[in-house]
């Protein structure tokens, strides 16, 4: 059967996010509905990527490898508000996405 490899979730604002505090605001936001997602499905997540479309429609992302799997809402959060460091965020923000790569299920015996 087919098995998800990744969660994520994205919200497209309505009214653009300008200033970095409410970037990061939104992001740990979008952290924890994935880690509730995951944490459903009894899964561990093992990467993390940021998904950043700003108002011209430039859409970005970046991925970062965690240190050790986790379901930890703090850890995905904070790898994620990290990865904010590799965009420029020169212009408003309309969408913000957050993925999570889980990890592997184990092999049945």
């Amino acid at each position: 059967p087919w098995i998800a490899r990744s969660r994520s979730h994205q919200t497209t604002y309505p009214d653009d996010l300008v200033t970095r505090p409410e970037i990061e605001r939104e992001l740990r936001v979008l952290a924890a509905r994935v880690v509730a997602d995951v944490v459903a499905e009894g899964r561990a997540i093992t990467k993390v990527a940021v998904i950043v479309r700003s108002t011209t429609f430039f859409t970005e992302s970046h991925v970062r490898t965690l240190p050790a799997p986790t379901t930890a809402v703090d850890h995905v959060a904070d790898a994620d508000v990290v990865l904010l460091e590799r965009f420029e965020l020169r212009r408003p923000t309309r969408l913000l996405g957050v993925r999570a790569d889980l990890a592997p299920l184990p092999d049945p015996p």
